[in-house]
């Protein structure tokens, strides 16, 4: 395996524990009072509300990726705008979320938005790893002295 596959799928993976915590501690709780069956297990895990939040983690962990590494993207932003405005929106719902009682397509759009955010944040975790070990030094040297003089010659 390619060390950037490995170093990228361990930052993902710390990701996943960290920011899933919630489902985790829900599920035990869940099981350890119900026991371990499906009900248990889809009661545990059917949080519409704490998905909406984790996909606002996951897409502001992959904004503060692109605009750190050498990724570019500009149809990023867009989606990073169109993905904030429906969380927003959908945000103002929170009572019904949390007491499950929205409507099937508000939870249908939390769980595309959560599953959205997710694949950008892995796709773009993957891509820094991989520019990050492909990257030729020396072009990258040649590329920052020659922007370096260029801001030089543009100063008054």
């Amino acid at each position: 395996m390619a060390q950037w596959f490995k170093d990228g799928l361990e930052s993902i993976m710390w990701n996943i524990v960290g920011n899933l915590m919630p489902l985790y501690v829900m599920l035990f709780i869940s099981v350890s009072n119900n026991g371990l069956n499906w009900d248990s297990i889809y009661t545990a895990l059917h949080q519409p509300f704490t998905f909406l939040i984790l996909s606002g983690t996951y897409l502001t962990n992959s904004y503060y990726t692109i605009s750190k590494s050498r990724v570019r993207n500009r149809i990023f932003p867009i989606v990073f705008g169109v993905a904030l405005l429906f969380i927003g929106l959908l945000i103002k719902d929170k009572t019904i979320l949390e007491n499950l009682t929205a409507n099937f397509y508000k939870e249908f759009v939390v769980i595309i938005l959560f599953v959205t955010s997710f694949l950008l944040y892995v796709y773009y975790e993957f891509k820094n790893y991989y520019q990050i070990y492909n990257a030729d030094q020396g072009a990258e040297a040649a590329n920052q002295y020659n922007n370096l003089e260029n801001e030089f010659d543009d100063l008054p």
